[in-house]
């Protein structure tokens, strides 16, 4: 009896027991065609079971991993990341390009969804970025200086002066 009220509140478990087999009214349990006459205690009974039952339903289970454990979380993050690697150096992915794919995928990238006209169009996209990016040149911060001036800070002569001067057409 000790396991049928393992889930169970102690109140209902004394009720229960304060109950007796003797003289029990019956209840009508009603079933799709016909009518049950159920003694009292055995009614009781069967809720009790149908509440330890529900309880142990929604029990945690204690067989899954923690995850907050910081371990596991390290571990399964440097799963992620050899995953990703492997997949990028199988397909011949960057690394950015490979973090694109896992997240239009949601995780679990295959080959398949790089057939995808639309990761295809974008990984294309990000290439010629990069492509333009890699390519054009650097801004330059330095102004050229002439006699001792910034060519910002010279006259309209000044500035003809310093042409004519450095120009290599003469």
């Amino acid at each position: 009896m000790d396991n049928e009220n393992e889930y169970l509140p102690e109140e209902v478990v004394a009720e229960e027991e304060e109950t007796t087999t003797e003289d029990a009214p019956t209840f009508e349990e009603e079933t799709e065609e016909e009518f049950i006459k159920v003694p009292k205690d055995k009614f009781k009974k069967m809720q009790h079971k149908a509440i330890a039952y529900d309880a142990s339903k929604n029990k945690p289970n204690l067989s899954t991993r923690d995850s907050e454990d910081p371990i596991v979380k390290k571990v399964e993050k440097l799963e992620t990341i050899e995953m990703k690697r492997q997949f990028g150096y199988e397909n011949g992915l960057s690394p950015q390009e490979t973090d694109f794919v896992f997240r239009i995928s949601g995780g679990k990238p295959d080959k398949k969804i790089l057939e995808d006209p639309f990761v295809k169009s974008g990984l294309e996209g990000y290439r010629a970025s990069k492509r333009i990016e890699n390519n054009t040149p650097g801004a330059n911060s330095k102004s050229p200086i002439f006699q001792g001036k910034k060519y910002d800070d010279m006259s309209e002569e000044e500035r003809r002066k310093s042409f004519e001067e450095h120009s290599p057409i003469k």
